[in-house]
């Protein structure tokens, strides 16, 4: 008896712990699938706790993805090292906040980045001990447990000088309270806490540079964090939904109203009580000034000269701003137009911009000069700067230089571009890119002298144009993820569907629809594994379009079905596609497996029916081909 009551109380035990499985659910009623999720503790503004409840930038974003893409997914809250590892092992299938390395990347799979930031070393206020990475040896320092701050302080060396905390928060307040020297952390999630917290002594560490003119936030060279959504490793189908979703929230606006929502402290523009008392105090003294008859002078000139920057630093802007709205067909043009307001807001007639890399490679984008009319061509002048000594001492870092004796500087050479000779005075602004290449804008022959104030707008507007280019690049990679199939690289079943309704027009007619289906695929993943199978894949596809025209559109259906669509095909010219596709898949196999497609089609003439009605006749004559390949296949 006590036996069978143990047995009883054993398959209720194993009953309990099934339904504790964290593997994507379905609902019942709907019929849909759950997606588990997990948010960390204490990383605002990306993800928090508000009432119990998982929240913060990062959280709205996926929950804003799946509403766009109509999936569903259920938050929990728990610790960074905790939700890592259950990603990792598969019991979450998503999280919303895990930054990109090469060693997760092993584990796991990400989509693109949505947001870039660069870490910071924070200490608190009147503490100049800490100026560098090499600074932090010897002294105690604050990290994130598991976070990428404590990768990367391990890999520059730091070991028995580190503490892990469970929360950024607890890690500030330590730091104000005086118990630790510094804490490195992404500038942005540093920045937020002293914001929310309102921790009055703690601040990212500043350097001087050019010289001594320019006060910089020392960025941490190598801690730099691309946040994306991560999946656990091999579910492409989700990480394409989440490409596909980030896609659309980015261009309809979602994405800009969840940034204002939780970055208000980046836009923010009122000024503090602190700044308003430094106002108020350079009022006075100049108003005091004016008492003497010798300043009235120097007063009217100090007002001239602050509007004329309150003017630029207005132009500087409304270029950025009309930039990103601007629609642009190339990026040359985008070079181009960034170029002639270069010069304009600098007041120049001639102009320079090009790129070079870590190995000095040149690349020069666009060209300018007003005044003379010489050659000037972009090869040969990328040829001279590279090999040039001037351009050679160069450091790739943000930087900005003045030379009014150019010609001296330059140091003539016989292979000097004859545009170059006519440069009297010049100004030079570098800007290292996120790809670390540097950006070199050249701007010359004003016919003043190039001021502080004049290179001052110039970064201004030359970091816009970056930031622009770079978040540009960001929406054509998941523009194109959104219509691509990530193995293939042919277009996806999402495209297809938009070309068939695009492409039923009578210039099209006679338009005919193949659908194909890969036979022995799931044979092929059982017996020698899943990169066999996307061997297949490849291969189809590459059969499939070594046979198609310009204007055929392949697409990959879904798992090993294909779909062509071919404009203005008649039946003889799509059945001859089908059979040189069979003639030569004949003489191709995989793991001495012969390669075998089923195909069907349906050809019309008129617009009476749509494409989506051929497709249904032509999937159902493929299925009837398969049938027969699969009946005669158990005859022999």
């Amino acid at each position: 008896m006590k036996t069978v009551k143990r047995l009883i109380i054993l398959i209720l035990i194993t009953i309990f712990v099934s339904f504790l499985d964290f593997s994507p659910r379905i609902n019942a009623e709907a019929g849909d699938t759950i997606y588990l999720s997990a948010a960390e503790y204490g990383y605002p503004p990306f993800s928090l706790e508000v009432n119990g409840q998982a929240d913060g930038f990062s959280v709205q974003l996926l929950k804003a993805v799946a509403v766009e893409m109509g999936i569903q997914l259920e938050f929990k809250l728990d610790y960074w090292s905790i939700i890592k590892q259950e990603l990792i092992d598969g019991e979450l299938d998503v999280l919303p906040l895990v930054g990109y390395t090469e060693d997760r990347d092993l584990v796991l799979d990400f989509t693109v980045p949505y947001i870039v930031m660069r870490g910071n070393i924070f200490v608190r206020d009147n503490d100049d001990s800490i100026q560098s990475t090499e600074d932090l040896f010897g002294k105690e320092i604050l990290v994130l447990s598991g976070d990428n701050s404590e990768e990367y302080a391990r890999s520059i060396g730091l070991d028995t000088e580190l503490t892990a905390t469970a929360t950024y928060s607890e890690a500030f307040n330590l730091l104000s309270d005086g118990s630790y020297d510094a804490v490195l952390a992404q500038g942005l999630v540093g920045e937020k806490i002293i914001f929310d917290e309102a921790i009055k002594n703690v601040s990212p560490v500043y350097i001087l540079d050019n010289n001594g003119i320019s006060r910089i936030k020392l960025n941490l060279e190598g801690y730099e964090q691309k946040f994306c959504f991560a999946v656990t490793d091999g579910n492409a189908e989700l990480l394409s939904i989440l490409n596909e979703g980030l896609s659309i929230v980015s261009t309809n606006g979602t994405y800009d109203t969840l940034y204002t929502e939780w970055f208000p402290f980046l836009i923010n523009d009122t000024p503090s009580m602190e700044k308003m008392f430094g106002i108020i105090i350079t009022i006075i003294v100049p108003l005091i000034i004016l008492v003497l008859l010798t300043a009235i002078y120097t007063v009217r000139r100090e007002v001239k000269n602050q509007t004329e920057h309150i003017i630029k630093s207005s132009t500087s802007n409304q270029i950025i701003l009309a930039a990103f709205e601007k629609k642009f067909n190339s990026e040359e043009e985008q070079y181009a137009y960034f170029l002639e307001e270069t010069i304009r807001i600098s007041e120049s007639h001639d102009a320079i911009m090009f790129s070079m890399d870590q190995n000095h490679q040149i690349k020069v984008h666009v060209v300018h000069f007003e005044l003379i009319e010489m050659d000037c061509e972009k090869v040969k002048l990328g040829e001279f700067i590279a090999s040039s000594s001037f351009f050679a001492k160069m450091e790739m870092k943000n930087a900005q230089w003045v030379f009014n004796d150019f010609g001296n500087d330059l140091n003539h050479g016989e292979n000097q571009p004859e545009c170059l000779k006519s440069i009297k005075n010049s100004a030079i602004l570098t800007y290292i890119n996120q790809n670390q290449e540097m950006l070199v804008t050249l701007v010359a022959n004003k016919e003043k002298a190039y001021t502080k104030d004049d290179m001052t707008q110039l970064s201004i507007l030359i970091a816009g144009f970056v930031g622009m280019i770079e978040r540009a690049n960001y929406v054509k990679q998941i523009e194109h993820l959104s219509y691509h199939d990530s193995l293939t690289g042919l277009h996806n079943r999402r495209y297809l569907e938009e070309q068939m309704i695009l492409l039923n027009k009578p210039e099209n007619h006679p338009i005919s629809i193949i659908v194909a289906d890969v036979n022995g695929l799931k044979k092929i993943n059982d017996s020698f594994g899943h990169s066999k199978g996307d061997i297949l894949l490849k291969k189809t596809s590459e059969l499939i379009k070594k046979h198609s025209k310009g204007d055929d559109i392949i697409a990959r259906w879904g798992g090993d079905e294909y779909v062509v669509i071919l404009p203005n095909s008649t039946e003889k010219q799509v059945t001859q596609f089908i059979k040189d596709i069979t003639t030569q898949m004949k003489k191709e196999s995989i793991e001495n497996t012969p390669i075998s497609i089923a195909f069907g089609y349906h050809s019309k003439v008129d617009t009476n029916h749509s494409l989506a009605d051929s497709f249904k006749i032509a999937e159902k004559r493929m299925y009837e081909v398969k049938g027969r390949m699969n009946r005669s296949k158990l005859l022999n």
